[in-house]
């Protein structure tokens, strides 16, 4: 009888123990179902708007996955110094996760591999070179460089003699993957181009401009990213006379327009809609430890006759759906 009576305990005693054990799961787990991430985004820009439709992109997704997102961009164009102490910052203010766009695909290096080690870091559009960031997003940047190219080297005429490449960041793997895709596939046909970097693109001071046609008298401008594109543009609408071509990446309201009034002969768009969004997922399932999507990044070449055709639309137009 007392050996039932024991039994009977120990029953009781196990049955309340798993009880405890299963509520306090489902509690916690519906907690964990109600938590919001704080995702901390730094970008490479000065300006939001060449961050805009990856901001987009971005937002949809902390709308379906419960993110709190945080978006920084720098004081000085593509400075690495000051996005070095960025995400130090961030993560000191308790992020559960970043994601970086670049400045210097080098020099953050260390401070990712630390960072790293506490919480999720995601690299989109410009990569940081460590194998400690959880995913990389980007269209391909030599391919998406050599298609440019060679739309540059097909439209080029006789008397087009100066070629200039305007170099945002020569510290950045994808914006030097770009500038190789494009010299490789212009020299490939002959064709020599000059490369001029750029350190400072405020609009305040256009001298860089007044430079560029003093010193280099270009016929054709290529600009292998976004800010650049669209501040070179925005300068040459002004100047009576130029009769040269402007080409590059990226996309923002102000290059559609550009687009639109050929003023910017063609451009290369890659879906940064998705990159957006891609990386607010993989930010999410890395802080989850749940398995990170892979995709590819698409991308096409996007000029004043096909920007509203429904596919160009998607890249350029994201929130018309």
């Amino acid at each position: 009888m007392k050996k039932g009576k024991s039994y009977i305990i120990i029953f009781s005693i196990t049955v309340t123990f798993a009880f405890l054990y299963l509520f306090n799961y489902n509690l916690t787990a519906e907690r964990k179902e109600k938590e919001y991430y704080n995702i901390s985004v730094i970008t490479r820009f000065t300006d939001s708007e060449s961050f805009e439709i990856i901001r987009q992109g971005m937002e949809q997704a902390a709308i379906d996955m419960r993110a709190e997102m945080t978006y920084i961009s720098l004081a000085e164009y593509n400075s690495c110094e000051e996005q070095d102490e960025l995400l130090k910052r961030e993560f000191n203010n308790g992020a559960d996760a970043i994601i970086i766009s670049a400045a210097d695909s080098d020099y953050i290096v260390p401070t990712v591999n630390s960072v790293s080690t506490r919480i999720p870091v995601i690299s989109i559009e410009s990569n940081v070179n460590t194998k400690n960031v959880k995913a990389f997003y980007s269209a391909d940047n030599y391919n998406m460089g050599k298609v440019l190219g060679e739309r540059v080297a097909d439209e080029i005429g006789e008397n087009d003699k100066n070629i200039v490449i305007l170099q945002g960041t020569a510290k950045s793997t994808s914006i030097s993957d770009r500038e190789k895709g494009i010299i490789d596939v212009l020299n490939k046909n002959g064709i020599n181009t000059i490369t001029v970097p750029v350190k400072d693109m405020n609009t305040s001071k256009p001298y860089f401009f007044d430079n560029l046609v003093f010193e280099y008298k270009p016929d054709v401008i290529i600009a292998t990213e976004t800010e650049v594109l669209e501040k070179t543009a925005t300068y040459f609408q002004g100047v009576n006379g130029w009769n040269g071509r402007i080409y590059g990446v990226g996309i923002t309201g102000r290059i559609a327009s550009y687009l639109e009034k050929e003023l910017i002969s063609a451009i290369v768009v890659q879906n940064e809609f998705n990159i957006g969004y891609l990386g607010v997922q993989a930010a999410v399932s890395s802080i989850k430890n749940d398995k990170i999507k892979n995709a590819e990044i698409d991308y096409k070449v996007v000029d004043s006759e096909n920007m509203y055709t429904t596919e160009c639309q998607k890249l350029i137009f994201p929130f018309i759906r």
